[in-house]
């Protein structure tokens, strides 16, 4: 037996006023991948920073193209094999590891949309306030092509890297190597596998918003990533994103 649900000129009203403002929201967010617009709208509305969010979206951007392609789905079957086996993989729009997520207090599914756009937003505030707390700046970085603000570039190179990325960064005797400044005794193994008697000495002298050029390997996928071109990425993924 069908169900017939009776409707007043009300409920009719709220419908159509419903429909028409998810419509307006399409058309708000034209340059937001579409299924991102709706996320957006809701965190926005929960007062979220929106220059967070934009930058969140472009980490999307650059770890997944927006949770679509090839390589996203069919990577994400054998993340969840390398879980059931005791990894602890990234997952969903976000490619984040359920571990960070729970680091950072995050209790939404990390694998929808929403949930993935919040989860990026929480790691890039919580790593920018450590990145001005170290000492950069809001003016730009040594990354060229970056966001121009030393301090974001950092936090979006942590996410690619880790929090370690973000501290203090000081000349050699090395004229090509800078390092860590807090190295334990002054002293820098750049080379620690291949030349491990390749030790320099670290000076006391500060480069100020400097970010290395690391090279980070995912193993299950084999990708190798510099961490100046990460920053290039999400900084292009946010110009294309003119429209908030």
């Amino acid at each position: 037996m069908k169900k017939i649900i009776r409707l007043t000129e009300q409920d009719l009203s709220n419908i159509v006023k419903k429909v028409l403002e998810e419509q307006n929201n399409i058309n708000l967010y034209s340059c937001i991948p579409p299924e991102f617009r709706i996320p957006y709208k809701n965190l926005i509305e929960k007062k979220l920073d929106k220059q967070f969010l934009k930058v969140a979206l472009g980490i999307i951007g650059r770890e997944s193209h927006y949770a679509s392609g090839v390589r996203y789905n069919t990577y994400g079957t054998l993340k969840n094999v390398w879980d059931f086996f005791g990894g602890d993989a990234s997952h969903g729009p976000a490619q984040m590891t359920p571990k960070t997520a729970k680091d950072l207090g995050v209790d939404v599914d990390i694998t929808s949309d929403e949930g993935a756009l919040y989860a990026a937003y929480k790691y890039l505030f919580r790593s920018y306030n450590k990145a001005i707390n170290v000492g950069y700046t809001t003016g730009p970085s040594n990354v060229n092509g970056g966001t121009g603000n030393a301090a974001l570039d950092i936090s979006i190179a942590s996410y690619n890297t880790g929090l370690n990325v973000i501290k203090k960064w000081c000349k050699t005797n090395d004229k090509n190597i800078n390092a860590p400044c807090d190295s334990p005794n002054k002293q820098y193994k750049p080379y620690p596998n291949d030349k491990p008697n390749y030790i320099l000495t670290v000076s006391s002298q500060e480069i100020k918003n400097y970010i290395p050029n690391k090279s980070t390997v995912k193993k299950i996928e084999g990708v190798n990533t510099a961490t100046h071109g990460y920053i290039k990425t999400v900084a292009e993924n946010m110009k294309k994103l003119s429209c908030i």
